[in-house]
């Protein structure tokens, strides 16, 4: 069963407001902004030499993804901004 209370307490903005558009840029949750910090950390130390390990996560994140809404890994496709 899905806690929402715990996801929630992902998002800081939920503590002060209730965010209803998320068309184009919805709020980040804190784990998402950990990951993108460690992104930019790595690409700032050390350019691109991480390019394997990002695409073997991405691949992981998409299989997880498509076990989650029962689909095939090929029928995710994952978009950046």
């Amino acid at each position: 069963m899905i806690n929402w209370d715990d996801i929630r307490k992902q998002f800081p903005v939920t503590e002060t407001s209730t965010y209803l558009n998320a068309a184009a840029a919805g709020p980040l949750a804190r784990a998402t902004m950990e990951a993108a910090t460690e992104y930019y950390r790595q690409m700032m130390e050390d350019a691109d030499t991480h390019w394997d390990e990002w695409l073997a996560k991405r691949e992981e994140v998409r299989r997880k993804v498509a076990a989650f809404i029962n689909a095939e890994p090929d029928e995710v496709a994952l978009t950046i901004r």
